[in-house]
């Protein structure tokens, strides 16, 4: 079976909710894997007992519920170049685990360190849904899908193999060769429960 490294960003809940999915799926088929995370999703993926290569935390900066572009890509910068030699680290402790695939949901220096072993890398997130589907965007939301857009592109890589996109709507692909449309991943303890209409409304709401 394979030996994968999957690695995922810390902002938000989405991607640890996703990967854990897919955590559960390929070690069913006996797939080995070692997780490259920092923060919060780091510590709930080494809290089920999965080792975990910890990495800095690269967050977008929020106000308001909006990114807040300027500050967002200042603190990225400032923080990658702080942190420059983790790449060297983590080429190191793949190369040890020795593996076939790196698999990337956002997470950046994970990313770079694939393409500096020449190992495989593919892209399995939401957020390149706003930079590889066609999709219309009302005048006066150009200037947030614009923000959105720069911002995704700043982390995510032109050299992967094949780029996976977990969405809720199917607008057209970019580029159909090279990237899949896929729907949400649900938890496998998210798909066991039995829905009901009560008193409640569940909304997801990210950092402030």
């Amino acid at each position: 079976m394979a030996r994968i490294i999957y690695a995922l960003t810390s902002q938000g809940r989405g991607h640890s909710s996703r990967v854990t999915a897919m955590a559960e799926a390929l070690e069913a088929r006996g797939h080995d894997l070692l997780f490259c995370a920092g923060g919060e999703a780091g510590e709930l993926l080494a809290a089920d007992g999965r080792e975990v290569v910890t990495v800095p935390v690269l967050r977008h900066k929020m106000h308001n519920n909006e990114i807040r572009l300027f500050p967002s890509l200042f603190s990225m910068g400032m923080v990658t170049l702080e942190t420059r030699g983790v790449v060297g680290e983590l080429v190191e402790r793949f190369a040890a685990f020795a593996p076939d695939l790196v698999i990337s949901d956002f997470e950046s220096y994970s990313i770079r360190a694939a393409k500096r072993m020449g190992v495989p890398l593919v892209l399995f997130n939401h957020q390149q849904v706003l930079t590889h589907t066609k999709y219309e965007v009302p005048r006066r939301y150009a200037w947030d899908a614009w923000v959105a857009r720069l911002v995704v592109g700043v982390v995510t890589p032109r050299f992967a193999e094949h780029l996976l996109i977990s969405s809720f709507f199917f607008p057209p692909l970019r580029d159909p060769a090279r990237s899949t449309l896929v729907g949400p991943i649900l938890r496998r303890a998210v798909r066991e429960v039995t829905p009901s209409v009560g008193e409640h409304v569940l909304v997801y709401h990210n950092d402030p």
